[in-house]
């Protein structure tokens, strides 16, 4: 079977988790491995097979950095000039899934409806080709305390939402937010916990004996400020308090997903370690040697909950209120401090047998609810 994922490349660790949990999880239920081919969604033009260049060498990106040379408008304009050609990676799938990431929201920047692949990818391939789709493990990003009201509210995505829903076989969401929306809209989807807890299976990574405890800090504290009122500043001040107690307390790593995060790290904590590759790969045996973790990637705590050691999330957007699905706690960065960051980190420690214990539990029933809903659409019969 040949699969095209709508994804990112090269992007975002967390992106990459997802996608591959997702992989695993699909050639389990069908019964062998599929042949992948992977589009990075915001360059849509890396359907065409000869135009992946474009983002993996990062001529994209270069392009944009130099004044009037907008070079991914120009990939857009250029891909939807140009007919789509026999062999474009979704026109050549049996199967195309959406995989993991927001797929829900509405901010001043931009709503769900009008992401950049929404038409190319969605619309012109998907839909307007007639092939089968999964939607898988998406959710929400909206403000941290949002309802999504503002979102199931705005007609023009409520009607998104449901023809999104509609073209899809099968539409699993990652948070209760997603399922609230979707129901507000008039439609249902299953709830399960981010595909991204199956990734280690993909690589064949087994937990390790606990040696570090994890921080992960990002510039912002999150991706976005969409409440209008972050405090970053303020943020950075309770890890200067709190990272060198902890660092006391257990020998610390500072996970970072990007060069932004390395570099930040290094600025603020020159002489606590720090992790950082290029490689998605690379940070699962990290994880799998995690005590605990605090921090902002709602992801690196996914990681290190598929090898059962529990984290706090100190988010900025509705995202974080996806690790309740695995009896995580989270928290507003706001409202946390130095001496609450330190007392988590005590009760993530003393609690991280009986967490381990909950998630041989969970990710065995949640895999279960997986293939069952993916054996149901994957079968020959």
């Amino acid at each position: 079977m040949r699969i095209a994922t709508i994804t990112t490349t090269h992007h975002n660790v967390g992106d990459d988790f997802a996608r591959e949990g997702i992989m695993h999880l699909v050639d389990e239920a069908g019964g062998g491995a599929a042949e992948y081919v992977h589009i990075h969604k915001h360059l849509p033009i890396t359907s065409r097979r000869n135009w992946a260049w474009l983002h993996n060498r990062g001529v994209a990106k270069a392009l944009d950095r130099l004044p009037g040379m907008p070079g991914s408008r120009l990939a857009h304009r250029l891909d939807a000039l140009v007919p789509l050609a026999s062999n474009d990676a979704i026109r050549m799938a049996d199967l195309v899934i959406q995989c993991g990431a927001p797929i829900y929201w509405r901010n001043e920047y931009s709503t769900c409806a009008t992401a950049e692949w929404v038409n190319p990818l969605l619309r012109r391939r998907v839909a307007d080709g007639g092939k089968r789709l999964f939607n898988i493990g998406g959710g929400t990003c909206l403000g941290y305390h949002s309802n999504g009201g503002e979102v199931s509210a705005d007609e023009a995505i409520a009607r998104f939402i449901r023809w999104y829903c509609d073209i899809a076989e099968l539409t699993i969401v990652r948070d209760r937010l997603s399922a609230q929306i979707l129901e507000a809209c008039g439609r249902k989807a299953l709830l399960l916990p981010c595909p991204s807890l199956f990734a280690r299976d993909r690589w064949g990574i087994s937990e390790q004996d606990p040696e570090y405890a994890v921080v992960n800090l990002m510039p912002l504290g999150g991706h976005y400020d969409l409440d209008g009122d972050l405090k970053p500043d303020r943020w950075q001040q309770v890890l200067r308090q709190f990272v060198p107690k902890l660092h006391q307390q257990f020998p610390c790593v500072i996970a970072c997903h990007s060069k932004n995060e390395a570099n930040m790290a290094r600025e603020l904590f020159p002489s606590i370690p720090l992790f950082f590759s290029p490689r998605f790969q690379d940070y699962l045996p990290f994880y799998s040697k995690a005590r605990f973790g605090i921090g902002n990637r709602v992801h690196g705590a996914f990681a290190m909950a598929s090898f059962g050691r529990p984290s706090l999330v100190v988010g900025t957007d509705s995202r974080a209120r996806m690790v309740e699905m695995i009896g995580l706690q989270h928290r507003y960065l706001n409202d946390i401090s130095a001496g609450e960051a330190l007392n988590h980190a005590q009760r993530l420690e003393s609690s991280r047998e009986a967490f381990a214990r909950q998630m041989v539990s969970l990710r065995e029933t949640t895999r279960k609810e997986y293939l069952e809903a993916l054996g149901k659409r994957l079968s020959p019969n």
